[in-house]
């Protein structure tokens, strides 16, 4: 496994669909099923590798699994403090320890 920045060419369609799939599988019992049944597709893409935020994509076999964003805080009261925005897996991902199996 390896982590790295988001790329320029990367398919942002394809780092949102680990948004999607990971937000259903995590939210399901929590979020009305109705509402993750209709999250639109590409709902994030646009905001994927925005300007104001840092993103880092988890890759195994050449294909994106994970993505992590971050950047500086939007809270008024943490100006000059760094925040994580959104940590997402595709779901047969999760509860393994990918992302510190694939920092070692």
């Amino acid at each position: 496994m390896e982590i790295r920045n988001l790329k320029v060419q990367d398919n942002r369609l394809e780092i949102n669909s680990i948004y999607e799939s990971s937000w259903k599988c995590a939210y399901r019992g929590i979020i009305p099923q109705d509402y993750l049944d209709k999250i639109p597709v590409g709902q994030w893409a646009d905001r994927i590798g925005e300007a104001d935020r840092n993103s880092l994509v988890l890759i195994e076999n050449g294909y994106p699994v994970g993505t992590v964003s971050f950047g500086r805080s939007r809270w008024e009261d943490y100006k000059g403090y760094r925040e994580i925005f959104s940590i997402y897996l595709l779901p047969d991902y999760m509860g393994k320890g990918v992302w510190r199996t694939a920092a070692e």
